[in-house]
């Protein structure tokens, strides 16, 4: 359980770092409106948690591809 914890506190600062953020949506307006998390990126639109992650270890640590590009 502290893994898990530490490990969703690390994503949540990695995420922050490269703009991303989480706010609340409405699902049900009313008198007793319900909620739920969403994960937005920089450009403002919503992302999975798994795929931002993904783009931000790409960001991080960016992989060559199949082609024979020179490395200078």
């Amino acid at each position: 359980m502290v893994a898990k914890d530490k490990q969703f506190r690390d994503d949540k600062e990695k995420l922050k770092e490269h703009g991303y953020r989480w706010v609340r949506r409405v699902v049900q307006p009313g008198a007793d409106p319900v909620f739920r998390w969403a994960l937005l990126d920089p450009q403002g639109q919503e992302v999975s948690k798994e795929k931002a992650l993904g783009d931000v270890e790409l960001a991080e640590d960016p992989v060559l591809d199949d082609l024979d590009y020179p490395i200078y």
